[in-house]
């Protein structure tokens, strides 16, 4: 897994590349863990994940219960039809707001 961090404006784009597999979920879990205490506003930018494995949807789960009573917020932007299917399948689109783009995901704190 290659992972990625940037900041654009007000929040912190995390791109994760590649598969999130078992031998992954330490340093997938570690980012995540570090954004929700350090940022308010995350765009997981799935457009280059190929594959996302349970643990780490349970990390992306966990992020948001504790980041929304603390007004955090986590938006997934561009999934790959493979791991959207996966997200669907688990119910995650129930929990997170998926969207098209990066510039769209911001456009839910410009209003």
């Amino acid at each position: 897994m290659i992972l990625k961090l940037r900041e654009l404006g007000t929040a912190t784009i995390l791109a994760p590349g590649g598969s999130i597999r078992a031998e992954d979920n330490v340093r997938f879990a570690e980012a995540l863990r570090g954004l929700r205490d350090a940022a308010s506003r995350v765009i997981l930018d799935a457009g280059e994940l190929d594959y996302i494995n349970s643990r780490a949807l349970g990390e992306i789960v966990r992020f948001v219960q504790e980041a929304r009573p603390r007004g955090g917020e986590l938006v997934v932007v561009n999934p790959r039809p493979l791991v959207g299917k996966i997200f669907r399948a688990v119910g995650l689109l129930n929990l997170i707001k998926v969207r098209k783009s990066v510039e769209e995901a911001m456009g839910l704190w410009e209003r």
